[in-house]
């Protein structure tokens, strides 16, 4: 017993000096290695700046949650399991309740602190009463039933195996303490701007209000939108900092549903496995960009890991609210989602089959106000609430009706597999790219994968991931099928198929190598020599040992030493080096200039209603300043390198040509940043009518009375 135990505390050791010469031997990897007085220098000197917020992000968040966890114990009407079960409820109970404030609030401009404050705190005075008893009485179970790296082992394997997975969980924490801004560019136009927009007008009227230029309607996500536009609102921080210090809460809410969701597949066992499979994934190095895709992810592990012991309508009902808000949150993520409960639902076997169809049709029903924004129609923030209670009488007329969803989705293959058969050099050989992107790029967790399907071959425990794979791999086809030429379809190509293989099939790759090491773990308990696969395996998943590099963009596995060093290389030089400010993304200046125009918000002067034209020789962020993410303005830009990508469907990027029949559109503020622009510019501006309020070394604002 001393000897197993003296392995397996060995094991963690080894796996924790191999982050540290992981570390050092990436240490000059551009964008990759880092120091540790470097990455230390990083951390302290915004320690003032990101600790009051996280700590005021994080408390706002509990309290989000707990009200959100409360909504979903009323509509399941029956206790939770624990409190990590009651997080990843409260996770989509929260989005569910923001999304009714956004809708109601929203077109009634009363996003106000106050109101949702008060909002908050009625919904828990009138609500806990109704959600006794709130968790569950706790059976314990034996040391045998719960044996694994972590427990059952004694203190000092679990304190040694838990300071591994604590290194290693650290990464994306030590970015967002060194990032007063969401560590990442291409949040600021969709991401943060909305959010930003709702801090400073306190209104959301329509569903399509987009303030950044460069992003359309098609990339508006509205359950972010709502849920960080409430902790904004309740925290008086600016978005872009409330964005990076929300970090903290996602990390605990990804690895909370991870283990969740990997003990509900494989057993307690592969719980603690999935702290150590997951950061393998892409979507673990983006945690500290808290993006939509990554918020997702305890979404769609709840979505897909239903409630068994509820009653169809209260199960249909809680699954609602999953896939909604995770439609509302990723739509494309959504979508597999979706796909993913109804092909499980046709293929369980009738008489174990317990997942009806009226939760995942309700959801795609409720979550239309979202795919029509994305697809151009400008709708009443309202209508969220109608498409709710039209989702509602879904559940009502449906839940517990037997369809015959097999034979439905028998003829469905025979359809789907007529056209395949049309196309059919062109479908084999884009299944081929996807096998082989994903062997290519994620090679530890597809061996761990192909391992736990051929270890822990029951069909309880495979058909979740080998369906969610299936789903994955069906769409990243299907996407490639579509018409190229028209920019709707190409963004829907790029969307679907990207997420399905850089975000979705991981996640579910990595819970399969959970599982894969639950079984190894057991199987060396009995037979101590096995200890030597699990120290390699761990080691191999440590060590940065690959033929080719890793960098911090790349769309593939990273060893855990990679993500930990990826992480101090942000903290030591920051995630916006091209930037004017590597931390704060806009300079001193610009700093100037955003000042300038909140200071005509505050006056009243520049209300939600009006327009920002903003004139620079390039709409990128490291060129001109993004004033919707940091003012929430509605904002035109004119340049002369406009975005022609699917991202900026039905955005408001324009060449400067433009410029004289631009102001007859009445843009009551310009602004004119003249950095490789001729002096004519100004010129226009002011033969137009429009008189300068502010002005520095970087640009000019003006105004127009008259407008």
């Amino acid at each position: 017993m001393r000897f197993r135990r003296a392995l397996e505390v060995l094991i963690a050791g080894a796996g924790l000096w191999g982050l540290v010469l992981g570390i050092r031997a990436l240490v000059d990897e551009e964008g990759v290695g880092a120091s540790w007085a470097g990455a230390w220098d990083g951390i302290a000197s915004q320690l003032g700046t990101t600790v009051p917020a996280v700590l005021i992000v994080l408390l706002v968040s509990v309290v989000n949650l707990f009200v959100g966890a409360i909504v979903l114990r009323i509509v399941r009407d029956a206790p939770y399991e624990s409190w990590g079960d009651a997080a990843v409820h409260g996770l989509a109970g929260a989005i569910a309740f923001d999304l009714v404030l956004l809708a109601v609030l929203g077109s009634l401009g009363g996003l106000s602190t106050v109101v949702i404050a008060i909002a908050l705190t009625a919904s828990m005075v009138f609500g806990v009463r109704r959600a006794r008893p709130f968790l569950a009485r706790a059976e314990r179970s034996s040391t045998d039933d719960v044996d694994g790296p972590f427990i059952g082992g004694g203190p000092l394997v679990a304190g040694a195996w838990w300071a591994l997975v604590a290194a290693v969980w650290m990464a994306p924490v030590i970015v967002m303490l060194a990032s007063p801004v969401a560590a990442v560019p291409d949040v600021l136009p969709n991401h943060i701007a909305p959010v930003e927009h709702i801090r400073v007008y306190e209104s959301f009227p329509s569903l399509d209000v987009v303030p950044a230029p460069n992003y359309g309607p098609s990339r508006q996500i509205l359950g972010y939108v709502a849920l960080l536009g409430a902790i904004t609102k309740l925290t008086d921080r600016p978005a872009a900092l409330t964005a990076s210090a929300f970090v903290l809460p996602l990390v605990i809410l990804v690895a909370i549903s991870s283990v969740r969701f990997a003990v509900r597949i494989f057993g307690k066992r592969a719980g603690p496995w999935a702290l150590l499979t997951i950061p393998l994934t892409f979507s673990f190095l983006r945690l500290p960009d808290s993006r939509g895709t990554v918020l997702a992810v305890p979404l769609l592990f709840f979505g897909l890991s239903p409630d068994l012991s509820l009653s169809p309508r209260r199960r249909d009902a809680v699954t609602v609210v999953a896939l909604g808000t995770l439609v509302y949150v990723h739509p494309a993520l959504g979508a597999l989602a979706l796909l993913t409960y109804l092909a499980m639902a046709a293929l369980i076997p009738g008489a174990e089959n317990k997942l009806g169809i009226a939760g995942p049709i309700a959801a795609a029903v409720g979550s239309v106000p979202q795919v029509l924004t994305m697809a151009g129609a400008s709708l009443p923030s309202w209508t969220i609430i109608i498409a709710a209670l039209a989702a509602s009488g879904v559940i009502t007329v449906a839940s517990g009706r037997r369809v015959p969803i097999r034979s439905i989705a028998r003829w469905l293959l025979v359809a789907v597999g007529v056209l395949a058969l049309v196309r059919i050099s062109q479908v084999l050989g884009e299944a081929g790219n996807f096998a082989s992107f994903l062997a290519r790029n994620s090679p530890l967790l597809v061996a761990g994968f192909v391992a736990a399907i051929l270890l822990r071959g029951t069909r309880k425990q495979t058909l979740p991931l080998l369906v969610s794979l299936g789903v994955s791999a069906a769409a990243a086809v299907a996407v490639t099928l579509l018409p190229g030429g028209d920019a709707l379809w190409q963004g829907v190509r790029d969307e679907v198929g990207g997420k399905a293989l850089r975000y979705w099939s991981p996640l579910f790759l990595a819970i399969g190598a959970a599982g894969a090491m639950s079984v190894l773990w057991t199987y060396a308990k009995a037979h101590p020599a096995a200890y030597v696969l699990v120290a390699a395996v761990v080691l191999v998943a440590v060590l940065p040992i690959r033929q080719d590099d890793a960098g911090p963009h790349d769309n593939k596995e990273h060893r855990l030493s990679e993500q930990l060093s990826i992480a101090m290389n942000k903290a030591e030089g920051g995630a916006f080096r091209n930037w004017p400010d590597p931390r704060h993304v806009i300079g001193p200046s610009q700093k100037d200039l955003v000042d300038a125009l909140r200071r005509e918000q505050q006056a009243g002067r520049l209300t939600e209603d009006d327009r920002v034209l903003h004139v620079a020789s390039s709409y990128q962020s490291w060129v001109s300043t993004p004033i919707s993410a940091f003012a929430g303005v509605i904002e035109t830009s004119l340049s002369n390198d406009p975005d022609s990508s699917p991202n900026a469907l039905h955005g408001r990027l324009f060449r400067l040509s433009s410029l004289r029949p631009r102001f007859d559109l009445i843009y009551r503020y310009v602004l004119l940043e003249p950095q490789g622009l001729s002096g004519e510019f100004r010129e226009r501006i002011v033969d137009a009518g429009y008189r300068s309020v502010f002005t520095n070394v970087r640009g000019e604002l003006f105004v127009r009375e008259s407008a």
